[in-house]
């Protein structure tokens, strides 16, 4: 009967450990999750709503918005680690 209890004991402890193991592992992939996501910044209604602001009178509609990581506008501006970025159609004249 002892080498049974000890048996019953070990399969307690292996249980437990790996229980542990499991929230430990979770807990982890949530923090690198939360560490990856934009955030709380504005709504992607207000996003483009400010865009239009900027847009000029040439644009017609919204063809995308989204947000892009690490987003680069290839203007010598820093790079954004998270951005709205709005694409608009329509119509502009560049003045040369």
């Amino acid at each position: 009967m002892h080498f049974r209890k000890g048996r019953f004991v070990r399969h307690r402890v292996l249980l437990l450990l790996g229980g542990l193991a499991v929230v430990i592992t979770a807990a982890v992939v949530l923090a690198l999750q939360q560490a990856e996501s934009p955030g709380s910044g504005i709504s992607r209604s207000d996003a483009i709503q400010l865009a239009w602001g900027l847009s000029g009178t040439g644009a017609v509609s919204v063809k995308s918005a989204e947000i892009k990581r690490n987003f680069d506008t290839g203007l010598d501006q820093p790079t954004h680690r998270w951005a709205w970025v709005v694409t608009f159609n329509g119509q502009w004249h560049l003045l040369c």
